[in-house]
């Protein structure tokens, strides 16, 4: 098991958001986070990537519990996050950018840094095209696949993403999760995905769960066994 998350409570001020969540992720398995706005994906995808603490709970990987690990320790440790928004720093250029994703390597180089960079643009080549231009002028699709690609440079073992289709053309989303597909079959990359669209995370993903108001309402009992639309629906808005 990558990635234990169990009994999670957590919030910001005096407010909790999550309320005891738990889930799982195993080696090389692609498992979604559902639910509507205001759900808590967000903040559990904060707890995970080590932005916000919990207040009860534990998330472990490869067996170890984490306590109060920073986001520069989950990256170190293989967990990268792919935020909401993409997030690319639009004053460097495409290159810069993929190169500021290897920090987890400063302040040496990483050596085989080069050759990733090179799987990275044979992912997605239109990133290879535009190598020298700044990230702020790329389309919203090409600003994420660029934010896809700098955390691959960290070299995760869990890539977590959230909201990776939000505001983007259906035929971007296709291809970007037609990549993620890729990294999934060849480099058996485990994945957490964040979704509004349950369609396309139940169609990608071997596992799903529902959040719903800080708490798992529903889970998929395994590959091959997907929620039916009655229970998403009723696990979405309650029933």
């Amino acid at each position: 098991m990558i990635l234990d998350v169990n009994g999670v409570r957590a919030g910001y001020g005096g407010t909790d958001v999550l309320h005891g969540v738990s889930f799982r992720v195993g080696e090389g398995e692609a498992v979604g986070i559902l639910g509507a706005n205001g759900a808590g994906k967000t903040t559990l995808m904060r707890v995970v990537s080590g932005q916000l603490s919990p207040r009860e709970g534990t998330v472990s990987l490869g067996g170890r519990a984490l306590r109060r690990a920073s986001p520069s320790r989950m990256v170190r440790s293989g967990v990268v996050l792919v935020a909401e928004g993409h997030e690319v720093v639009g004053t460097l250029t495409v290159l810069e950018n993929l190169r500021l994703g290897a920090f987890r390597f400063w302040p040496g180089k990483d050596p085989a840094g080069d050759e990733l960079l090179e799987e990275v643009f044979d992912l997605f080549p239109i990133l290879a095209d535009r190598r020298h231009q700044l990230a702020s002028l790329l389309s919203g699709g090409q600003q994420q696949m660029l934010a896809i690609g700098r955390a691959l440079m960290a070299r995760p073992q869990l890539l977590l993403l959230d909201e990776p289709s939000l505001g983007l053309a259906p035929i971007v989303v296709e291809e970007i999760y037609e990549r993620l597909d890729r990294l999934r079959r060849e480099k058996g990359l485990a994945m957490v995905l964040v979704e509004q669209s349950s369609g396309r995370a139940t169609d990608f993903c071997d596992r799903v769960y529902v959040v719903r108001l800080g708490e798992v309402v529903a889970e998929s009992a395994a590959a091959g066994a997907p929620l039916s639309e009655e229970s998403l629906k009723a696990a979405y808005f309650g029933g």
